[in-house]
Formats: structure tokens, C-alpha cells, sequence
């Protein structure tokens, strides 16, 4: 009878103070369109979670290209399409986040933000303990293999 009382008493206990545990969730779209769900908000890149209010707007008019110059230095090297998505290669300080998914890491398995004095910066993890950091400006600052 007394360890029915006290069976009672902590479910009571246990039931009254669960309702003041409280987590945000955030449902944001991983590798492949996944469902990847988080305890922070989801990245920029990220669309259809929970954080993001509306969908992104379409973009206004695109502008007329610009004339080149009409003389231009034999060695001047101009970066076509096919210059920019070329091989593969190892992540470097200085990347865009579109370069670092096109690097031979790939696609990071975890993101994890950072609040600094610039704005927020992203560490993307990978395997084998391999990590990128991404500064506020969308580069990366740091690179360790």
C-alpha cells in the first residue's frame, strides 16, 4: 500500500511539472529534399521549415548584360560556365557555400550556427570529423580536414 502511495505521488509530481519542458522544433529540408529536424532555426538555404514565414519571392526583372569593354587583354581570363563547374576539388578559405557543395566534400551532414559579432556563422560538419566554417559573409574562414 505505501509503495502504491508513492507510485503516485512522483507520477503526480512528474505530470505537473512536464507541462513547463518546452523545446522549439524546426523542420527544415535536408540532402535529397529530406525531412531533417532541428533544435535551431533552419539554414537560408533551407525552404518549407517551420522558421520560414513565407516562401521566397520571385526575383524582380533580371537586368540586360552589360556591354564588355571592346578591348580586352589576350591575357585576361574570362570564367565561363563550364570554367565554374569544372572538377571537383577540396575545400579552400575563400569559397562561396556554392562552391562548398560543389566540392568534393559534398553535402554536410550537420550545420551548426554561431552567433558572433558579424552575424551568425555556420560550421558544416562532415565525416571523419572534418568541419567548415562559414563566416557571415557566406565564405569560408576556415577549413579543417
Amino acid at each position: 500500500m505505501k509503495n502504491l502511495c508513492l507510485t503516485q505521488i512522483a507520477l503526480l509530481t512528474l505530470l505537473a511539472v512536464a507541462p513547463f519542458a518546452s523545446a522549439d522544433i524546426y523542420k527544415c529540408s535536408g540532402e535529397n529534399g529530406l525531412a531533417v529536424y532541428k533544435n535551431f532555426p533552419c539554414a537560408v538555404e533551407s525552404i518549407g521549415s517551420s522558421a520560414t514565414a513565407t516562401a521566397p519571392k520571385e526575383p524582380a526583372a533580371t537586368p540586360a548584360p552589360v556591354a564588355a569593354p571592346a578591348h580586352r587583354p589576350a591575357s585576361a581570363k574570362v570564367a565561363t560556365a563550364a570554367q565554374t563547374s569544372g572538377p571537383k576539388r577540396e575545400p579552400v578559405v575563400g569559397m562561396s557555400a556554392a562552391e562548398l557543395k560543389n566540392s568534393t566534400w559534398g553535402q554536410p551532414i550537420d550545420v551548426i550556427p554561431e552567433e558572433v559579432v558579424e552575424g551568425i556563422n555556420n560550421t558544416w560538419v562532415y565525416s571523419g570529423s572534418r568541419k567548415v566554417v562559414l563566416g557571415a559573409s557566406g565564405r569560408v574562414i576556415s577549413v579543417a580536414p
